[in-house]
């Protein structure tokens, strides 16, 4: 895999060029954090939820489920629960590896899926999904 330093090595870039470099990398990390995206789309009070440009009315006793999928699920679910709480009836995280120290309320149900190729684990996330 080709990396922004294999490529600085073969440029031989100055110590400018390689903090600019560095610079650009951070920022477009930032911009990609899937925590960071949920907290800034995702707001919630006053009887309404925001997602975006989207709002979406709900009523004081509203439950909400939430799902979120792929390398990214832990971060988007724990994202999501800390702007919605307890109005969070039930959800499901799907990826293929979850750390040690990921944990969420047991309204949350960790699934592990089968990636690249799909298996049984990702026949039995399709299934609490639709269920």
């Amino acid at each position: 895999m080709i990396t922004y330093q294999t490529i600085l090595r073969k440029l031989r870039p100055g110590v400018a060029e390689i903090e600019i470099a560095g610079k650009v990398v951070d920022a477009a990390l930032l911009a990609a954090e899937p925590y960071r995206i949920v907290s800034d789309t995702l707001s919630a009070g006053s009887g309404i939820i925001q997602i975006a440009e989207h709002s979406y009315r709900i009523e004081r006793e509203s439950r909400i489920s939430i799902i979120a999928l792929g390398k990214a699920a832990p971060s988007m679910i724990s994202a999501a629960m800390n702007k919605l709480g307890e109005k969070v009836e039930h959800g499901l995280c799907i990826c293929k590896h979850y750390l040690e120290n990921e944990k969420f309320p047991g309204s949350i149900k960790m699934i592990t899926g089968d990636h690249p190729i799909p298996g049984e684990n990702s026949l039995n996330a399709g299934n609490a999904i639709r269920d």
